[in-house]
């Protein structure tokens, strides 16, 4: 299926925001480095560039954020956020973005890849102690998935002897990661947002970005393609890049 990368001007941003907004704000809890209005206001002031990624079904499959910097003997052109999902059907779209960039006179161009926990989706892990309890009288008790995944990361915490990390406990805000097969028959994975280290044993697992990538809320686009008088067609892009090349 087609898909078609679009770049918006800052006088577009106001009217198509609600469309990137989701997955804008996604980047931005998983990352910390920006507000989603900051985003926004940066945007609308033409300091960075917002470009979407849409397929022949007006559905919004991702959401680009670059940004031109000027350094003193060249310009890079950076992709501050790079997200969505199903990248396999749009990744093709980083030769379009790097030919625009060489359009702006830049040199370079920066794509960074999230690591793969920081693709997954907050929730807030209340009754942590009386499912922690059915559990260990029951064996095995039913409980919430992101509940389940706040007692996965407790339970490796004891296993690899990690005293250093914050346990997850009552009320806490987590991020909730899934997981490919692996020894320990976890299906998934949180971890606190206020962890400000991320332990080694962490990182080791296997976390299936697609999956999660795939969670975020489709968007249609239907009235937006109204307003601006475009004929949608698509092709398929890139959620998140990893590599730093030259042009």
């Amino acid at each position: 299926m087609q898909t078609k990368f679009i770049k918006f001007t800052k006088f577009e941003v106001e009217k198509v925001w609600p469309l990137a907004k989701n997955l804008v704000q996604l980047a931005c809890e998983t990352n910390g480095a920006f507000d989603v209005n900051d985003i926004k206001d940066m945007c609308k002031q033409g300091a960075m560039q917002l470009w979407l990624v849409i397929d022949k079904t007006d559905e919004v499959l991702a959401t680009v954020v670059t940004e031109i910097r000027s350094y003193p003997n060249y310009k890079v052109c950076d992709a501050r956020i790079v997200t969505g999902k199903q990248m396999n059907r749009w990744h093709h779209h980083v030769e379009d973005l790097e030919a625009w960039a060489k359009e702006q006179d830049c040199k370079k161009m920066e794509l960074f890849a999230r690591p793969g926990w920081e693709k997954g989706s907050p929730k807030r892990a209340n009754n942590m102690t009386k499912y922690t309890a059915a559990e260990e009288a029951k064996g095995k008790a039913n409980m919430p998935g992101h509940v389940r995944a706040s007692m996965n990361w407790n339970r490796c915490r004891e296993m690899y002897g990690d005293k250093y990390s914050l346990p997850i406990t009552d009320g806490a805000k987590v991020i909730v990661c899934k997981l490919k097969n692996n020894p320990l028959g976890y299906t998934s994975i949180a971890y606190p947002v206020d962890e400000m280290r991320i332990p080694e044993w962490f990182k080791e697992l296997p976390f299936d970005g697609d999956a999660m990538e795939g969670t975020i809320l489709d968007q249609k686009i239907d009235n937006l393609i109204g307003v601006l008088g475009w004929d949608v067609q698509s092709t398929e892009t890139t959620n998140t890049f990893n590599k730093l090349f030259d042009f």
